[in-house]
């Protein structure tokens, strides 16, 4: 039997495939409500494929669901990890290890899939499960297996994905590996537990890097008065070179808040990583400025946002620089709706109804590239009493909304 603690954004995915691949999986959480409505298949997910495999392996009783922990032979553990004052905080795992190790028997695999600072699956997580007497090197098998996915297309990157798989003892890696064999279809690298954590770090320290690196040259373009986004794109023909997009902003779980468990290993050596944390986190205060520096020019009352979540096609609000945007605009008391038609969250100022959202509002704002924000033209706008747009993605709008119709301003080149 595999446990499968906590059924959010990975966990189920991981319970499903499990499950689907012929795994006896119990899934277990805390929230009955969220039970009820994953046994139900009602869950909100942006794979159209998970609802699917859902419901056949729970008809096929591969996958059942509790509420609480009990005796098993593999448990995944993976629940959030949450972020205080850019310091991690273990308390989900603390209650998770609190009772798992009131059943953990000799023999038992525990495999980390929660976020973690490195060390902590040698040092705290360990310490806590062997509070029975067990011992991790001796007794129990214990291993970090750090997740790569992107919500929308969790289950295929599940497959698909190379993974690293860390043990506290090449045992645990090799035993980890062959639970996640049975549905992962590329690549899984054995290494140590310690090293598992650095990689997982290290991949979301560099994207956050990356971006704040071409949020600099957005900066700086705009200063010299060049184009950032033609200046990227050509950068980007050179065969080593790979710069990211710009934007309003780094969100979502991991990228703007992982970099800080790397820095905290040496805060006197993590130089670029707090550097480019303040770069992105500076970014959405442009933003606002931006639209005001809009506003001022042309006596505009109203300003419309589009996009709430962190990133396009995504349903999810946690950290999106939209969130930050918001708070700078109501620092400068400036009138503003919201509006985004993916995201499950709904915030103050928000609409469901675009025509209510954009009644009023003479600026719009793009923050976030859906793709239903495409179907968006110039002339659509202009029916509402649009005067002007300012584009922070860079994306997709400057493609089609013909500039002789309205008047168009762009994130780094802000023509004012």
């Amino acid at each position: 039997m595999i446990s499968v603690i906590g059924l959010g954004y990975v966990g189920l995915p991981t319970a499903v495939l499990l499950a689907n691949a012929g795994n006896k999986v119990r899934g277990i959480d805390i929230n009955e409500q969220y039970l009820s409505k994953i046994a139900n298949c009602e869950i909100e997910t942006e794979d159209i494929e998970l609802n699917n495999m859902l419901s056949k392996v729970l008809n096929n009783e591969n996958l059942t669901l509790e509420n609480k922990i009990s005796e098993s032979d593999v448990f995944i553990i993976a629940v959030p990890t949450l972020v205080v004052d850019n310091e991690i905080c273990l308390d989900h795992i603390k209650a998770v290890c609190a009772e798992l190790v009131k059943v953990l028997k000799k023999g038992d695999l525990v495999i980390v899939e929660s976020t973690i600072a490195p060390g902590t699956t040698e040092t705290a997580i360990k310490s806590m499960l062997e509070t029975n007497g067990l011992s991790g090197i001796d007794d129990f098998y214990l291993a970090h297996m750090p997740e790569r996915v992107k919500p929308g297309n969790t289950l295929n990157e599940l497959v698909y994905n190379d993974r690293v798989v860390g043990g506290v003892t090449l045992k645990a890696a090799e035993l980890a590996k062959k639970v996640y064999e049975s549905f992962v279809k590329s690549e899984i690298k054995e290494t140590d537990a310690l090293t598992a954590e650095m990689v997982k770090v290290v991949e979301n320290t560099f994207r956050d890097i990356n971006i704040a690196f071409a949020n600099e040259v957005l900066t700086i373009c705009e200063e010299a008065k060049a184009d950032p986004w033609k200046v990227i794109e050509l950068a980007n023909m050179h065969p080593r070179v790979n710069i990211h997009r710009p934007g309003p902003g780094v969100g979502g779980y991991c990228i703007p808040v992982v970099p800080w468990f790397l820095a905290q290993l040496a805060p006197n050596e993590a130089k670029i990583i707090k550097e480019s944390r303040a770069r992105n986190d500076y970014m959405p205060i442009k933003v606002a400025n931006d639209i005001k520096k809009i506003m001022d020019k042309n006596n505009l009352s109203k300003v419309l946002l589009l996009g709430t979540t962190y990133a396009g096609n995504v349903k999810e609000t946690r950290f999106s620089p939209t969130l930050d945007i918001i708070k700078e605009l109501e620092s400068l008391n400036i009138n503003y709706s919201a509006y985004d038609p993916i995201s499950r969250d709904k915030l103050e100022n928000q609409e469901n109804d675009f025509t209510k959202a954009i009644s009023g509002a003479e600026l719009v704002v793009f923050l976030v590239g859906h793709d239903i924000f495409k179907e968006i033209t110039a002339e659509e706008l202009k029916k509402y009493g649009v005067l002007e747009i300012f584009d922070c993605t860079g994306q997709i709008y400057l493609q089609h909304l013909d500039q002789k119709e309205i008047k168009v301003h762009v994130l780094g080149k802000l023509d004012i």
